[in-house]
């Protein structure tokens, strides 16, 4: 089973999470959340991830509207990582609930 956090909840446990931006590099330099790691889905590097969490940090998963955040805490879960989350609706939502994003100009 995969844990959902609403981009609210998220938000407001960012300073103690890890955000995990699972999108394409393009995807991201486009809009992204601050603070947020990049680690494309299609080249996933679970020890990579492990790397830069805290033992016992929370991780919240996130990509364009969900999709592929599930596929990425499968794979990190089957590596032994716990404590994941996906943000419901991806960026997408965490833009409609107006939270903050570094965009291109």
């Amino acid at each position: 089973m995969i844990n959902l956090i609403s981009p609210i909840d998220a938000s407001s446990q960012s300073a103690v999470a890890l955000i995990l931006d699972v999108r394409n590099p393009d995807e991201y330099e486009e809009c992204h959340i601050p603070g947020s790691a990049l680690h494309p889905l299609g080249t996933l590097d679970t020890e990579a991830v492990q790397a830069i969490r805290r033992s016992g940090q929370p991780c919240f998963v996130l990509c364009a509207a969900g999709m592929r955040a599930r596929k990425a805490v499968e794979i990190l879960s089957v590596a032994g990582h716990e404590n994941l989350s996906v943000i419901e609706g991806g960026i997408q939502a965490w833009m409609k609930e107006g939270l903050p994003v570094i965009k291109k100009i």
